[in-house]
């Protein structure tokens, strides 16, 4: 089995820092005794060896760590923090600083996810996927959709996390964390991989022994808890050989095992021990923090710098545990923040980061101090819940703006959390974390809980309260999220009143946040993409100007979303008789989404079927034709790997060559194409209804303008709007379009 440690844990989309501990053919390196650590009496060995090499300035010592580790009040033996506070330099794995967990969340959603249109089911054999649901799902409390969107290796790790996290084991009580409170900032800090490094190589594991590796979690997760605590009684006793025979007892329970060894422990080992031998050129004393699993067994980190660097490796002897008064000053040495006047400093630092636009930095910041506030319902000594929610709720809202909503859903619970425990607390304050709990679970696919939640908080906003802008805006704003999807005309207004809140009066000086702020993108994109169904294009012309220019020049950047809405923009133009403006929208755009979509993706294919509908819409049947050719080869090329969304692009091809074929005036094989459209749609997208719907209601708009099929148009319609019906409600303004045969394009 796998056991995962890692520096940072994430939901599907969140920074991480990893170290495999695997297990391995049992051995020991050589050790000896250090003079200048004489043993204490009945002290438990530690898991810290000294580095040195003739003809090298530097010198080193190796510290086995844990990354996530139990609350515990138990002391560090004195030869560790002796060592630790003589060292010049800190180096870690991957630096596990919050500034760095940030800065990785975009590698970490490319690296883990599958593109649009693909899913999990397509990538892992059936009865695998089922077993990974009925232990999956309620573990880790994620809905199904985002579920499906994740690779086998991240499953992985996330499952072993969500284990240990319900053992009680914690980011902030394992070594690094330690390593990084005691150090206080005065250490110099490197690293020996990287975390990207790190999670380069769990996305780059063959695909079966990613599946190998899942299947092997989830076929013992029930023995997780008890080899964790088994692991921690071995390294706080010191057990070098207890510790590697555990570790590798089970080496051989996956076809992958060797592979596995190789990939996490061998070739790393090897690479940090050449890391190591680099950094001892400098003249300086470096304290060195690596998973324990690499400092023991065959082929461990002292066995590469002694035989292929040279290097003498001798066991530091414990110095013992300190109690009492002693102990009480250890800890205090190495304390979690928790003064009033440590948080003020710390939301300085974060808002210093808001500023600089680093959201993802802010968040995790504030998560990560609000973890060093509070032990779960533990409250430390000295703490206050006013200090903690203000720092915690400065993360929840930059959560959002960088997409992360499984952070921003977990931060606004724990807000909302804390003001239960706050006496003087009140509806308003408990409102808003109320209303992020929603929006989170609404982008996560769990509408149902979403609604139960949001319930909680319109009475409070139904008593016309007293709200800054900036609350209204954010009230407006979310409102007109959660309705988006469900009633477009109400999200139009909603996004409206958002903006002037954001705005301010004429002549708009006093903007609540900059233009190029991410607070502004929902607001902006419900407005345009509601203008879509409301036939309201020209309404948002510099809405949809300004949205664009926000992501292009705000943070965090999104390219793919800023050649999205260009690509609406060229619609809207196209309508609009901007023929020039169209064109040249049409063409940046894809000139973009080719630059970051891989060309067979189901993302990317739907959005050059847009390109093409903008084509047609132009007049322009050249660069029609062309695009619709190649749709048609990249859906060939794509195969399989399309999933259940090559039905759907492949229905819709069909109807942009009847739209096309319209062009060029040859209506009769421009109906009959529509109707093999629909045709195929009944029978390849029976589970998706509302396809259907769309289908039968643009076939009887174009009848109806080509003064055809008199006596089906009705039908058509009458069969569409049930259809639709499966998933817009009656005040949908679809249903009005297929009646009255004014679908937008």
């Amino acid at each position: 089995m796998v056991h995962t440690f890692v520096s940072r844990t994430a939901a599907p989309l969140v920074a991480l820092t990893m170290t495999a501990q695997l297990i391995g053919c049992a051995g020991t390196s050589q050790v000896v005794g250090d003079n200048a650590a004489p043993s204490a009496e009945n002290a438990a060995p530690i898991f810290l060896w000294s580095v040195r090499k003739e003809g090298k300035p530097g010198r080193a010592h190796l510290y086995g760590s844990v990354h996530l580790k139990p609350s515990t009040d138990q002391s560090v033996d004195r030869a560790v923090t002796r060592t630790f506070d003589g060292a010049t330099d800190l180096v870690f794995e991957a630096d596990p600083s919050p500034q760095n967990a940030a800065a990785l969340q975009q590698t970490v959603q490319a690296l883990s996810t599958y593109p649009e249109g693909e899913t999990l089911r397509d990538h892992i054999p059936p009865e695998l996927y089922e077993q990974l649901k009925e232990v999956a799902l309620p573990l880790m409390g994620l809905p199904e959709a985002a579920l499906e969107r994740l690779k086998p290796w991240l499953l992985s790790i996330m499952m072993e996390v969500y284990v240990a996290a319900k053992l009680g084991f914690k980011q902030e009580s394992g070594t690094e964390q330690w390593a990084l409170r005691r150090a206080g900032g005065e250490k110099s800090i490197h690293e020996l991989e990287g975390a990207e490094a790190q999670l380069q190589l769990f996305a780059s594991l063959p695909k079966e022994a990613q599946i190998d590796q899942l299947r092997e979690i989830l076929d013992t997760i029930e023995d997780a808890p008890g080899k964790l605590q088994k692991l921690i009684d071995f390294y706080e006793a010191g057990d070098e050989s207890g510790l590697t025979q555990h570790l590798f007892q089970t080496r051989a329970e996956n076809p992958s095992s060797e592979l596995l060894f190789e990939r996490f422990f061998f070739e790393r080992n090897q690479k940090m021990a050449a890391k190591i031998d680099e950094l001892m050129g400098q003249d300086k004393d470096y304290f060195i923090v690596v998973g324990t699993g690499h400092l023991v067994g065959e082929r461990s980190i002292q066995d590469y710098l002694a035989q292929e660097h040279g290097y003498a490796i001798e066991k530091v002897a414990p110095g013992g545990r300190p109690t009492g008064e002693e102990a009480d000053a250890q800890r205090e040495a190495s304390k979690n923040l928790r003064t009033s006047a440590e948080a003020a400093e710390l939301r300085a630092a974060i808002q210093g980061r808001l500023d600089g636009q680093a959201y993802g930095d802010a968040a995790t910041m504030a998560t990560m101090g609000a973890n060093q506030m509070r032990n779960g319902a533990e409250v430390i000594e000295g703490f206050l819940d006013e200090d903690y929610v203000s720092i915690l709720q400065m993360g929840c809202e930059p959560a959002e703006w960088i997409g992360n909503w499984p952070q921003a859903g977990r931060c606004w619970t724990r807000v909302l959390d804390a003001y239960g425990r706050i006496p003087n607390a009140t509806d308003k304050d408990r409102a808003f974390p109320i209303l992020g709990i929603a929006l989170a679970a609404a982008q996560l696919g769990q509408s149902e809980q979403s609604d139960e939640v949001l319930a909680r908080a319109i009475p409070y906003f139904q008593g016309d309260p007293k709200l800054t802008r900036a609350e209204r805006a954010r009230l407006f704003s979310t409102m007109a999220q959660l309705s988006q999807g469900s009633d477009p005309k109400e999200a139009y207004e909603l996004a409206r009143r958002a903006r002037e809140q954001l705005l301010g009066p004429p002549p708009h000086e006093d903007l609540v946040f900059p233009v190029n702020h991410p607070a502004w993108r929902p607001i902006l994109m419900a407005r345009t993409s509601t203008a879509y169904w409301l036939g309201k294009g020209g309404e948002v012309s510099a809405e949809m100007d300004m949205l664009i220019e926000n992501l292009t020049t705000g943070l965090p950047q999104s390219p793919v979303l800023r050649d999205v809405f260009t690509l609406q923009r060229a619609g809207y133009r196209a309508e609009s008789g901007d023929k020039k403006g169209a064109r040249e929208d049409v063409e940046r755009a894809m000139k973009g989404l080719r630059e970051t979509l891989p060309d067979t993706s189901a993302t990317f294919i739907q959005y050059f079927q847009g390109a093409a509908k903008t084509y047609i819409r132009l007049g322009d049947k050249k660069p029609a034709a062309a695009a619709l050719k190649e749709i048609e080869a990249l859906i060939s090329k794509a195969g399989a790997q399309l999933g259940a969304m090559a039905p759907v692009l492949i229905a819709d091809l069909k109807l942009l060559e009847g739209r096309y074929l319209l062009l060029k005036r040859k209506k009769k094989k421009a109906i009959a194409a529509m109707r093999a459209s629909l045709d195929y749609a009944k029978e390849h997208l029976k589970d998706r209804p509302v396809a259907i719907g769309m289908l039968q209601c643009q076939l009887a708009q174009n009848l109806e303008k080509l003064k055809k099929g008199k006596n089906e148009v009705p039908e058509l319609r009458s069969e569409g709007i049930e259809n639709l019906k499966t998933a817009f409600n009656e005040d949908h303004p679809a249903h009005e379009s297929c009646q009255k045969g004014t679908l937008p394009w």
